[in-house]
């Protein structure tokens, strides 16, 4: 939103991090301006992009049994689970997420799993590491300098802030390993980073543009 299956007292302590209230600010590497304090989860959204849900009017445009390709507008519900079981996401009773195919505006697993199927369809899929967030890479610690309103923000190491880059708009997170008086230290890696992942995908629709 895959890995051998590992204990439930780490997928749940991931878990339990990702539905914690957290504190919003906007950073870039180098430049920083706060937002708002927000509650968020990771969802199954690829790091450094929003939520896919606004867009155009959809319409039924591919034929009846039409199963989804590349380049298919769909409207997807989604349950997404640890190895173990553990729910971390789910979108089931709310509005589903609506992207093209193809486009990689959620993890590749996720999106290849899509191809084939048809509207209404309902299918589990297990989705390994590579072909969700990846492995756990250091290089994605970084030590920020407490200025401006950083300085006076009451930060808890533990603490996952969503920030987005001014540059592209685009949202993403990091979760607080270390605060000094100077200095904070977060980690860019995604919560999910290092987990094989379990979705149940329903294809609500697949869907065309009206213009």
């Amino acid at each position: 939103m895959s890995k051998p299956k590992k204990g439930k007292e780490k997928s749940d302590t991931k878990a339990e991090s990702m539905m914690t209230g957290k504190k919003t600010l906007a950073l870039a590497i180098g430049l920083i301006v706060i937002l708002a304090i927000v509650t968020a989860t990771y969802i199954l959204l690829s790091p450094g992009t929003g939520n896919p849900m606004t867009g155009k009017p959809v319409v039924n445009g591919t034929g009846a049994g039409a199963a989804a390709v590349a380049g298919n507008s769909v409207s997807v519900y989604y349950t997404g689970m640890f190895t173990n079981g553990t729910v971390f996401d789910s979108n089931v009773n709310e509005t589903p997420i609506t992207f093209t195919v193809g486009s990689h505006q959620v993890i590749p697993g996720f999106e290849d799993a899509l191809v084939g199927m048809m509207a209404g369809q309902t299918k589990t899929v297990t989705i390994p590491v590579d072909q969700a967030y990846g492995s756990y890479n250091p290089e994605n610690i970084h030590v920020i300098n407490r200025t401006g309103t950083l300085a006076t923000m009451n930060l808890t190491p533990g603490d996952v802030l969503t920030f987005r880059n001014p540059s592209t708009n685009a949202v993403s997170g990091v979760i607080i390993l270390d605060v000094a008086p100077d200095t904070v230290t977060v980690d860019a890696n995604n919560p999910l980073v290092g987990e094989p992942l379990i979705f149940t995908i329903q294809l609500v629709s697949i869907n065309q543009d009206t213009g």
